[in-house]
């Protein structure tokens, strides 16, 4: 799934109004969102099974 797949799926869990997306600068995209929600964000993107992510980096 490319990023902006990913990031919209994000969206319905977290809400819009708390991301901050960034796709301006060299490498890959990120997103920046509030350490409250990162709990609820970590476990939602391990248990989708489309998502499957299993590891985090850039902490």
């Amino acid at each position: 799934m490319e990023a902006q797949g990913i990031l919209e799926r994000i969206k319905r869990i977290i809400g819009e109004a708390d991301l901050v997306w960034v796709d301006d600068q060299p490498g890959d995209p990120y997103l920046v969102i509030p350490k409250e929600k990162l709990r609820r964000l970590a476990i939602y993107l391990k248990g989708d099974p489309h998502l499957a992510f299993d590891s985090l980096m850039c902490l």
